[in-house]
């Protein structure tokens, strides 16, 4: 073994004449110095190795000027093999396998507990190469802080991840890509990427960090999700935004629902839409209700809808003229019914703004807005749901009185 530079580590396997490489195993266990060290599972993914990190293979017979075409070949989950179909057994050969060292750490950003006790956190890991680009890590770790597996998500670009949800018993993961060559499963509904960058959605086992399913997004979604919420059947609503380069300036943003279930890796719907989705809700009925709002449109609209499980409408959405909105909250509500907390900036003579709220009630079933109240200055209230018999619960600071 030894460097070769440019963050790469190499293995050189010298066969003599009459020898076979069918002998080599390479198995590969923990991605070089890493901050978090333990069981670590690498997986590969399709013949390019894609996955992980990239490997690849060099081979030569009767010296370097002399090259041989060689494969490497998926033993199983982390061993590889190799493959000389025109090696000739007369003379000596030479196989280089090389492969990043990744002698830096994680950074992980996200982190989140699941019911079981274990903690999840995605990050990402600076390629090794020196080009700049990163590809995504994940990391399970058990309840008192001993790692259980990593895995890296990577192809030959730029990987972020950036949200994840423990379902099922597995791990859903999002992120962007640029790599053409992202190790997208097999059963993928979207292999290809989408543009310059898109999303990516991945799958892996729960208690080995193995890649079950993953696919590119169906829709050019280049600014990835910005929502990705389970539903109580295993299945994942994601929606966001994508920047438009194409349309007429200033309206640039336009958005997207989609509904994916990671266990069959397929889509049921991917819907394109206007404006960028701002805020989504999935029902106890299974709706999907969600609001999309431009700030970038000439006429800038607040609009509220719901779709069902498998992306038709429900109902008749609510549209009002509305402007500067910061956040909004949708809850759902008895008769096809929603409440909205909705946060707008306003704009004050010295310059500067401060979060005003509003309070509405809007019914699906007609597309009308049965009320629509100011709360005062405030930006997001730290409680707001529906009480077990059914009435309307806000907790917000500083504390504004609400009668409904």
């Amino acid at each position: 073994i030894g460097g070769l530079g440019g963050g790469l580590e190499r293995l050189t396997f010298n066969l003599t004449p009459g020898s076979s490489p069918d002998a080599i195993c390479i198995r590969f266990k923990n991605a070089g110095n890493m901050l978090v060290i333990g069981p670590t599972v690498i997986w590969f993914t399709g013949g390019a190795i894609s996955g992980v990190f990239v490997v690849n293979i060099a081979a030569s017979q009767g010296g370097p000027d002399t090259p041989l075409t060689a494969t490497l070949n998926i033993a199983n989950a982390d061993t590889l093999t190799i493959t000389a179909p025109n090696l000739d057994p007369t003379r000596p050969t030479q196989f280089v396998v090389s492969f990043p060292n990744f002698q830096t750490f994680p950074v992980f950003e996200r982190s989140t507990k699941s019911s079981d006790g274990n903690r999840y956190q995605t990050g990402g890991l600076a390629d090794p190469s020196g080009t700049g680009a990163q590809d995504a890590v994940i990391a399970r770790f058990s309840e008192d802080g001993t790692p259980i597996w990593v895995t890296i998500l990577g192809g030959s670009g730029d990987e972020s991840a950036s949200y994840f949800t423990p379902i099922s018993d597995g791990i859903a993961i999002s992120g962007l890509t640029n790599s053409t060559d992202f190790p997208v499963s097999a059963n993928a509904p979207a292999a290809e990427l989408q543009g310059k960058t898109a999303a990516y959605f991945a799958f892996l086992n729960r208690d080995s960090g193995l890649l079950r399913n993953s696919t590119y997004a169906p829709l050019a979604s280049n600014l990835g999700a910005n929502f990705f919420l389970p539903t109580f059947n295993a299945e994942i609503v994601i929606a966001g935004k994508t920047a438009n380069p194409d349309a007429p300036v200033p309206e640039t943003d336009s958005g997207f629902l989609l509904r994916w279930r990671p266990l069959d890796n397929t889509f049921i719907y991917g819907l394109a839409f206007a404006d960028p989705v701002r805020t989504i809700n999935v029902t106890a009925s299974g709706l999907t209700i969600y609001a999309t709002y431009s700030e970038t449109s000439r006429t800038p609209r607040l609009r509220i809808a719901s779709i069902n499980e498998i992306g038709a409408p429900v109902g008749r959405p609510v549209e009002i003229p509305l402007q500067n909105i910061q956040n909004i909250i949708l809850l759902p509500a008895p008769n096809q019914s929603i409440f909205a907390f909705i946060s707008v900036r306003d704009r004050q003579p010295n310059g500067y703004s401060q979060p005003f709220a509003n309070l509405a009630h809007f019914s699906l079933l007609n597309g009308s807005t049965i009320f629509f109240r100011p709360l005062g200055s405030l930006y997001l209230p730290s409680l707001f749901d529906l009480s077990p018999s059914g009435e309307l619960r806000l907790l917000a600071f500083p504390p504004v009185p609400v009668s409904l």
